[in-house]
């Protein structure tokens, strides 16, 4: 096991891994990182399709040995994969629990059948957990839902008080708690104001077309409310913004799916209350206990924002007709944005400016966003096989040579830096990414410079690694900024090296073969600007030492202490214990205490 593995890790010892003249060496052991919350063994598993399969229902993170004893030959399985959402509430901090989120994500990049390997099982439309469902064991399979989404297990929703350390499971016997856990793909955004948590879920059946919401008291933990708003299908981020007059009020974008326009990408205000939270019932709202306050129009769905001055800045997952971009808004009103004084957006750029190949430019989404140091710094995500997609549609030739033109269109993270001191002529920096890119027309591939005329000041796409697909999470931390990234080495290593998935993943196996596996470090990278003249510092290439840690999801700042959520691809209790999403707290180690090579 990785030395780093354990529950106290020496981040000093992570900086080895750097790049030799494109990121900064970690100079002390500044930091104590710790794992202090791990997904439970929540199933007994003996195989694709076996009936003796058992999802032993939600369960406590670490809570211990199940109740049910396995018989022989069972593996333990940690279905929770994601820390999805997360919000804090005073001493509380809020996270919900996505199952099996790496199946999801294969059956996205074009792999809908069945798979296992030493370090997943995703049993698709061969799993017999919706016919183990009944009232007797308080869960039903949701009508409506495909076979194919059989590895879905109800999301969960915890509360951690950092005083005591204790976790608690939000529960309730409300049918309104119930019945959107149970229509919930998983609870993707969260949010918290006023002494209300709000979760908030894409819907699990299709046929829904709409967005569920849960309402909680933060402190108590008891739930309130729930509530669909129908229209939406797409939900990411809930932020609190500072009005002009000192006032604040929760905000939330809602939209369509990605690269769509087929339904509102709008802007919500918050207007309910701790006993209302969703309105009295009075009004007739479509929007229950919120107000519309902007509209995005064409340009797809709300991905990210953040408030810039008296400025929204939004990114946009692209719509029908328009590439993922971002989007500025006019001044805020003093009050905040309403609808009777909305927040207009005006067109900054999107990836048709940047991408030299237009339908690859189609491909590319939005990732995290935060401001540093007066800038704007933001990146992006382009999904596995997505860019070869577009490109088919336009120019069927490509497929001639399939296996190039996967590799060519696709593209790693990049890392953006805008600077909107003057808003109508803002200046943007490429700090990791490509200085030209490879572009497909009338049958030939050739590289072009980027649009933009950009070179990257610190380093190539991915930071440097070939597998860094997204830059997932941003968060300002003790006057640095941590940006963490969705990291697929270790998961396109198992495609490639354990996974007899044959033609199902033949894009996501032609990219893995690009990079020997000793090119590769798997789990996902943490990196730090302390100085933006600088490059960043490398905390970490492979997940604190756990290569099944793919991701960071979500990261939030109580105090003195950073909270980052993880994700992983890895649901088998079979590799050294690095199954299920894990939480790790970050804090200042005291400069007084000796820093330590060795962990327990």
């Amino acid at each position: 096991m990785n030395f780093c593995r354990s529950i106290v890790v020496c981040c000093a010892l992570c900086a080895a891994m750097t790049t030799p003249g494109r990121a900064d060496s970690l100079p002390a052991n500044d930091l104590h990182v710790e794992r202090i919350v791990r997904a439970p063994v929540d199933e007994w598993f003996y195989g694709i399709g076996d009936t003796r399969n058992r999802y032993l229902g939600p369960l406590l993170p670490e809570a211990g040995t199940p109740a049910a004893q396995p018989g022989d030959g069972a593996i333990g399985k940690r279905n929770g994969s994601y820390l999805w959402a997360m919000a804090a509430s005073d001493d509380n901090l809020w996270f919900s629990s996505l199952g099996n989120g790496w199946c999801g994500w294969m059956m996205v990049s074009g792999h809908l059948t069945p798979s296992r390997n030493p370090n997943w099982a995703c049993e698709t439309w061969r799993s017999h957990y919706p016919d183990q469902q009944t009232p007797e064991t308080g869960w039903m399979w949701p009508e409506g839902a495909s076979r194919l989404q059989a590895d879905w297990r109800p999301p969960q929703i915890f509360w951690r008080n950092r005083v005591s350390g204790l976790v608690r499971q939000a529960r309730s016997d409300s049918p309104v708690f119930r019945h959107i856990l149970s229509r919930s793909f998983g609870f993707r955004a969260a949010g918290s104001h006023a002494g209300v948590v709000f979760m908030a879920s894409n819907p699990l059946v299709r046929d829904d077309d709409s967005v569920f919401l849960l309402a909680f008291d933060g402190n108590t933990g008891e739930f309130i409310d729930g509530t669909r708003i129908q229209g939406y299908v797409n939900v990411r981020r809930f932020r609190v913004l500072r009005h002009p007059d000192g006032s604040d009020a929760l905000y939330l974008l809602l939209g369509s799916e990605m690269f769509s326009s087929a339904h509102p990408n709008h802007l919500l205000r918050w207007q309910g209350d701790r006993q209302h939270p969703f309105g009295s019932g009075k009004e007739h709202s479509a929007t229950p206990g919120f107000a519309v306050v902007g509209d995005l129009g064409d340009a797809g769905a709300g991905a990210e924002f953040l408030q810039h001055g008296d400025r929204l800045i939004v990114t946009t997952w692209g719509g029908s007709e328009r590439p993922a971009g971002m989007f500025l808004s006019g001044e805020m009103p003093a009050d905040g944005f309403t609808p009777a004084r909305p927040a207009a957006f005006e067109h900054v750029l999107d990836a048709g400016d940047f991408d030299p190949d237009p339908a690859i430019a189609r491909s590319w989404l939005m990732g995290a966003i935060e401001e540093f140091r007066g800038k704007v710094y933001w990146g992006t995500i382009f999904p596995p096989g997505q860019g070869f997609l577009e490109l088919a549609k336009r120019h069927p030739s490509v497929l001639l040579d399939a296996a190039l033109g996967i590799v060519r269109a696709h593209r790693r993270t990049h890392l953006f830096r805008t600077d909107f001191t003057d808003p109508e002529h803002p200046h943007t920096e490429l700090l990791y990414g490509e200085a030209r890119l490879w572009s497909y027309r009338d049958g030939h591939w050739s590289l072009q410079p980027n649009r933009l005329g950009l070179t990257p000041l610190f380093g190539d796409a991915g930071y440097d690694e070939y597998f860094n697909d997204y830059t997932w999470t941003m968060v300002r931390y003790r006057d640095s900024l941590y940006v963490g990234t969705f990291d697929i080495a270790g998961g396109m290593r198992a495609i490639r090296d354990d996974t007899d998935c044959r033609w199902t993943c033949y894009v996501l196996r032609t990219l893995a073969d690009q990079r020997a596996p000793q090119a590769q470090t798997p789990g996902f990278d943490l990196l730090r600007f302390d100085d933006p003249q600088r490059p960043p510092l490398v905390l970490t290439r492979d997940g604190f030492g756990n290569p099944a840690n793919n991701g960071i999801r979500n990261a939030i700042v109580m105090g003195d202490e950073l909270f980052l959520g993880g994700s992983t691809y890895s649901n088998l209790d079979t590799a050294a214990g690095e199954a299920g999403w894990e939480l790790f707290r970050i804090t200042p180690r005291p400069t007084t205490q000796p820093a330590t090579d060795a962990t327990p």
